[in-house]
C-alpha cells in the first residue's frame, strides 16, 4: 500500500496530462485517497462536485495497474465532460438500464486505452476462457 501511495500521485498528474493533450479536457475535480474503505478499488462520482476516489489498499502496487486503474476512473470523467460539451440531455438517460452501465464501462475502458497505449493487453482486460455456459476469469 505503502507503494501505491508513493506512486499514485505523480501518475494522476501524468494520466491527466495525456489526457488533457488528447482531448483538450480540464478537470474542476477533487481526488481522493482513502485507506480502509468498503467497496471497489477505484470510482468517479458527481454530487455537487466531481471527485475521484483511490482505495489504496485494494490497488494492485504493479506500476500499470495504477496506470490503469487511474485512466479508467479519468475516462468516466472525460466521458462526462465531452458529454456535457456536447449538450448531454442527462435527464433522458434511463439510468436504470445495466446496458448505461455496461456503455459507461466500455467508454472508461476505451479512453484507457487511448491514454495508455503502452500497456499489456491484459492490463486492460482479464484474461477469459470459454467454458460451456459462457466466459469466466482465470486467475
Amino acid at each position: 500500500m505503502e507503494f501505491v501511495y508513493e506512486r499514485i500521485i505523480p501518475i494522476i498528474e501524468e494520466i491527466e496530462k495525456a489526457y488533457k493533450w488528447l482531448y483538450d479536457v480540464s478537470f474542476p475535480i477533487e481526488a481522493r485517497l482513502i485507506v480502509g474503505g468498503i467497496g471497489s478499488n477505484a470510482y468517479a462520482q458527481q454530487a455537487v462536485l466531481l471527485h475521484l476516489t483511490f482505495a489504496l489498499e485494494k490497488i494492485s502496487p504493479e506500476p500499470g495497474h495504477i496506470q490503469a486503474i487511474v485512466a479508467h476512473e479519468f475516462g468516466h470523467v472525460t466521458h462526462n465532460l465531452l458529454s456535457n460539451r456536447a449538450s448531454m440531455e442527462w435527464n433522458q438517460i434511463s439510468w436504470s438500464s445495466p446496458l448505461i452501465r455496461l456503455f459507461q464501462e466500455g467508454v472508461a475502458t476505451h479512453f484507457l486505452r487511448k491514454t495508455t497505449p503502452h500497456l499489456k493487453p491484459s492490463i486492460y482486460f482479464p484474461l477469459m476462457k470459454m467454458e460451456r455456459n459462457g466466459f469466466s476469469s482465470v486467475s
